[in-house]
């Protein structure tokens, strides 16, 4: 009876090897399985995040071209034409700047139509025409709102 018994409990060494592979095997898809998840989540977290952050910083340079816009107003209002025209040519350039980045076409268009008027408001505020005040309010007004 003994003897049954051990060689019931005899492996052969090709069995044995093999087993032994599938539980290393097994070990490490139990551990790869729970952080390639968890990789996997991290990484989507992630993308989210690059996404939002672009998406402010549209929004401060959309910001920051309406402020110099604002300050292109009070300047023009104030009829100082010399410091007007270089915060006119920094807010085209601002705006030029955020329509390139913009993320949808409906916010690329509208800054697009507010680029297209440099060459105008650029010539009137050269000319010391007071209109380009009114122009400028108006270019204001079309900008898109920071959300």
């Amino acid at each position: 009876m003994a003897e049954d018994s051990q060689r019931r409990l005899s492996v052969s060494p090709t069995t044995a090897f093999i087993v032994v592979i599938v539980a290393i095997v097994a070990a490490f898809l139990l551990g790869f399985v729970p952080e390639f998840n968890r990789a996997s989540a991290l990484n989507a977290e992630l993308s989210a995040s690059r996404e939002r952050l672009q998406s402010a910083d549209w929004q401060l340079k959309l910001a920051k071209a309406r402020d110099t816009g604002a300050s292109l107003f009070i300047q023009l209002n104030k009829r100082n034409y010399g410091n007007a025209a270089g915060l006119a040519s920094d807010f085209f350039k601002q705006v030029q700047t955020a329509a390139s980045q913009a993320p949808d076409a409906t916010q690329k268009n509208a800054l697009a139509s507010v680029a297209a008027r440099r060459d105008e408001i650029i010539g009137k505020i050269a000319k010391t025409d007071a209109s380009a005040e009114s122009n400028v309010r108006d270019i204001l007004e079309q900008l898109p709102t920071v959300k």
